[in-house]
């Protein structure tokens, strides 16, 4: 799996690409807390005008998520807790789901309205 740097807020977060839908549909599920740093997430890429919800199904660990739209800003942000199969999910269409520790968008100051820039790189195969 490919993996990019993301500045989210005033930190830099390194991020797993799941941009294939094997990747997308298996996410951080399984992944345990000993195997994921403070500063690491996933980075979930769809195409334009991608709608759908989000759950934790076998994912272990809390997390919050940012729905992002193809200009970077974020439109939606959620705490979601583990194990769960509650839906999290914006409204409208994002392009990208960025999922990090539970907290951390909180701690960073990142809120919807902000916005977060995707490197070229994670469009390019």
């Amino acid at each position: 799996m490919r993996t990019t740097q993301l500045q989210v807020g005033n930190e830099p977060i390194d991020v797993w690409i799941a941009e294939t839908y094997p990747q997308r549909q298996l996410g951080l599920m399984w992944v345990q807390a000993w195997e994921m740093a403070d500063n690491q997430g996933m980075l979930f890429v769809f195409e334009p005008g991608h709608r759908g919800s989000f759950w934790m199904k076998n994912t272990l660990i809390p997390l919050d998520v940012a729905f992002i739209q193809d200009n970077g800003d974020i439109v939606h942000t959620d705490r979601m807790e583990p194990l769960s199969l509650d839906p999290h999910g914006p409204v409208g269409p994002y392009r990208f789901a960025l999922e990090l520790w539970a907290g951390t968008l909180d701690r960073l100051g990142v809120y919807p309205g902000d916005s977060i820039r995707i490197p070229d790189t994670v469009l390019q195969p």
